[in-house]
């Protein structure tokens, strides 16, 4: 699953929803399955030199103590935390339990993967810190009775990935329409590859409250219901862009569900669009009043032009005539010239998730 950044795509806000593909087991599912199983192989293969540390932490409590080995043969699942994966759990089976020997040899498991495959077809294994293993979740005692913004976790890509239900089933046996924040993608999969997202502590299985599990390691700002934001999205002919919208629903202090001003749902319907969000794409609606000696509007000044409903981003590139500016935008195949009145520009910012940055201009 490619982030909306990685996949340069706009997220769809006309209600359209991408079926699931096959169930798990065939032979297009293996197939995906060799793919991530490539990706985490070569991964394996490379350097052992020390990674940069991730500005991210887990949002859910170890799941074993590390003091407490599971035997080899026990079917568990291992969380990858990696870019591309968003701490989503494959199921495993462990393999061989290597205890802590001084701080730079910390515990660790060997697991085989049930899905994925290695590049040559066979068996893909790779060692897992304690708290990146749990046992499987046992079985629910009666199917699940989903409900609009229950937070579950889909079996797709031969992984369990974790969002929210945006449409649940009815009786015409729909499956469960499930919307993921941070790949921005809506599929719908049949009720037997979802299930409610849970969180094993101290043994005991118990209904997960955030839909993410990755935390940054720095505070960002919790929106509240009401509040008005601006969302990124990334527009074919304009590039990235900044939309008016609103928060509708606080799934966790990390993600939201946000209604935008002028987007509609379908084809000449009448409802607002809406989609969930993870707060990467979300940023407050403030006016700013930067100093001259922060901002001049001249050429190679970095600033957001309104351009159809939305503030995208550019650089002044040339000055037209009094309080008119050329400026250069770019979208996902090329790059667009427009003029603009001083009124329709605005010095272009960064926001990191609790504090503004001005963005300085180009030379």
């Amino acid at each position: 699953m490619a982030t909306a950044t990685e996949s340069g795509s706009a997220p769809p806000v006309d209600g359209e929803v991408r079926q699931r593909g096959r169930p798990r087991g065939s032979g297009r599912g293996r197939g995906r399955g060799r793919g991530r199983g490539r990706e985490r192989s070569q991964s394996a293969r490379r350097s052992k030199r020390p990674r940069k540390p991730r500005p991210w932490r887990s949002a859910s409590p170890p799941a074993l103590e590390p003091l407490v080995p599971l035997p080899p043969g026990t079917e568990v699942e291992v969380r990858i935390d990696d870019d591309g994966f968003h701490g989503t759990w494959f199921e495993a089976t462990v393999l061989d339990f290597a205890p802590a020997r001084g701080y730079r040899n910390p515990a660790r498991y060997t697991v085989k993967y049930v899905h994925l495959l290695a590049d040559d077809e066979g068996a893909l294994s790779e060692p897992f810190a304690p708290s990146q293993i749990r046992p499987r979740p046992p079985p629910l005692s009666s199917p699940p009775r989903f409900q609009l913004h229950d937070i579950v976790e889909a079996f797709h890509n031969e992984g369990w990935w974790s969002g929210i239900v945006v449409s649940a089933p009815d009786a015409t046996g729909a499956g469960v329409t499930v919307s993921f924040p941070i790949t921005r993608e809506v599929i719908e999969f049949p009720s037997s590859l979802v299930r409610p997202r849970r969180d094993y502590v101290a043994g005991d299985w118990i209904p997960s409250r955030a839909a993410m599990v990755l935390r940054p390691n720095r505070a960002v700002k919790v929106y509240e219901v009401g509040e008005k934001v601006e969302v990124l999205r990334n527009r074919d002919v304009y590039g990235n862009s900044w939309f008016p919208a609103t928060v509708r629903v606080v799934i966790d202090d990390l993600s939201y569900v946000v209604e935008y001003f002028d987007l509609e749902e379908g084809k000449g319907g009448s409802e607002k669009a809406t989609e969930y969000l993870h707060w990467w794409f979300i940023r407050p609606a403030v006016e700013h009043s930067p100093s001259k000696r922060e901002f001049q509007l001249r050429p190679g000044a970095a600033v957001e032009a309104y351009c159809d409903g939305a503030w995208s981003l550019g650089v002044v590139t040339r000055v037209v005539g009094e309080d008119e500016y050329e400026v250069g935008i770019i979208g996902k195949k090329t790059r667009l010239l427009v003029t603009k009145v001083v009124e329709l520009l605005k010095p272009q910012y960064i926001w990191n998730g609790n504090q503004w940055r001005i963005t300085t201009a180009k030379s």
